[in-house]
């Protein structure tokens, strides 16, 4: 096997299975997103009015990129779901995001986006 076929059938994914307690200890996978999915994060987060990053609903969308379900990996959450997601416990919306944004080096692209919000 050559060094590109080795590196395209390498799993190169990690993720993080995480309890929360206020959510009825429930179990939220947290998964590394592929390119695609990065992508469409991205798109969301893109204000086409002002060219930029927008830091409105970033852990929402950060959520609804990479909250699996640890049982079936279907995704959680939808786009649609951002306003509702907002209306949940903050605390546990930064827990979340800040487990995906390691996993996924999104922590430029977070302090980014609050500077040109």
């Amino acid at each position: 096997m050559g060094l590109r076929e080795q590196i395209l059938n390498c799993n190169d994914f990690k993720w993080v299975d995480v309890v929360v307690p206020e959510w009825e200890n429930v179990t939220i996978r947290i998964i590394t997103m592929d390119g695609g999915q990065r992508s469409d994060f991205e798109a969301r987060l893109y204000n086409d009015e002002t060219k930029k990053l927008d830091s409105k609903r970033f852990m929402e969308n950060l959520i609804i990129a990479t909250a699996r379900d640890p049982l079936t990996g279907a995704s959680l959450f939808e786009p649609e779901d951002a306003i509702l997601l907002s209306a949940k416990s903050s605390a546990v919306l930064s827990r979340l995001a800040e487990i995906a944004a390691k996993l996924n080096g999104v922590g430029d692209q977070a302090d980014e986006a609050k500077k040109n919000s």
